[in-house]
């Protein structure tokens, strides 16, 4: 019998993607939670474009409780209420369009009973909801110090389902290879959680004035690195965008990750430069990283030669990532020759 501390809401952002993918497809309202800064609004957007669906966002919490009854008009000799232009847009679709209320739960009650109208009843008057619309909420938790007072049952329950979004490294770190996150930072995340330390599952709410790290916060302390963040004030930055125990251990790491073979000697003479060893795998992620970002059709060969002398996940998580920066070389010989050999494996 399985224990009941098991939570089968919980998903990872690809499986996320899957399953939004599905409601889009099939017009099914539902309900995504998760942390702060776990990357629900950033994936809906994602799978809204990928289906090529209109996107309409809603914040309830601004939204007045009068706002979905329209705007009161003369209409000959009696009066009528016009819906306002962003409702109208849901009433006069013509093609796939997806309606999300984000920070759902931040809404009061009084807030939240007539938006529920929408996907409730499925008109608001006179009006009703084009065949097209499709429906999506996010929310934060209750736990999260968001503001989230709760979400009204028959709200929750008009959802064909509610997930909770878990974030990790693998599925993090595919997104932040294609948005050019630092490859450092990246390898820092993914050796964290090989040591059950994943920073993307690490909130802590706090009532102090500090952060702590999670997708979004993370992702901040790459861009300030890429756009040339002044060393004075580097840590400074870093430990306020994602908090003080990040910012220590990602120094740590660095530390390591420019003690690595130099990838260009590597390049040069891939026989003769030691491997890390297997007992340092901060090592070994930081030298895969290192040279999937250096690899190119002209070094690509002499690179593979020192990967094959690497532990087999090492071969597989460098591959992986040579394949989401450069797509062109997965084309090439020497890709294809040591997939080949190591179909059984990177299968």
């Amino acid at each position: 019998m399985e224990s009941t501390d098991l939570n089968l809401t919980q998903v990872s952002p690809a499986e996320l993607e899957t399953a939004l993918d599905f409601f889009i497809a099939n017009k099914m309202p539902a309900l995504i939670v998760g942390p702060p800064g776990c990357g629900k609004t950033a994936i809906m957007r994602q799978r809204i474009a990928h289906a090529g669906a209109e996107e309409r966002f809603f914040d309830a919490v601004i939204s007045d409780v009068t706002d979905y009854k329209g705007f009161p008009a003369k209409d000959g000799d009696r009066a009528k209420w016009i819906p306002f232009d962003d409702l109208r847009i849901l009433f006069e679709a013509t093609k796939p369009t997806v309606a999300v209320f984000d920070d759902f739960g931040q809404a009061t009650p009084q807030q939240q009973a007539p938006a529920m109208q929408l996907w409730g009843s499925g008109r608001i008057g006179d009006f009703k909801i084009s065949e097209y619309v499709t429906f999506l909420m996010a929310s934060n938790r209750k736990e999260d110090f968001a503001g989230v007072s709760g979400i009204l049952e028959p709200v929750k329950s008009r959802n064909y389902t509610i997930l909770e979004l878990l974030s990790n490294a693998n599925d993090w770190s595919r997104w932040a290879i294609k948005d050019g996150q630092p490859m450092d930072l990246i390898q820092f995340v993914r050796f964290s959680e090989t040591r059950d330390n994943n920073w993307l599952t690490n909130f802590k709410p706090s009532r102090d004035m500090v952060n702590s790290p999670c997708a979004r916060t993370i992702a901040h302390v790459g861009e300030m690195i890429n756009k040339g963040i002044p060393e004075s004030i580097k840590w400074a930055a870093i430990a306020g965008a994602a908090g003080n125990e990040f910012a220590i251990q990602y120094r740590g790491f660095l530390e390591i990750y420019n003690k690595v073979p130099s990838p260009d000697l590597i390049i040069l003479n891939p026989d003769a430069v030691d491997v890390p060893d297997e007992t340092r795998p901060d090592l070994l992620y930081a030298v895969c990283g290192a040279l999937a970002y250096k690899s190119n059709e002209n070094n690509f060969e002499n690179i593979v030669k020192y990967v094959e002398r690497l532990p087999a996940e090492f071969q597989i998580l460098f591959m992986k990532d040579v394949k989401l920066i450069n797509e062109d070389l997965q084309k090439t010989g020497v890709y294809i020759n040591w997939a080949s050999k190591n179909h059984n494996i990177y299968i």
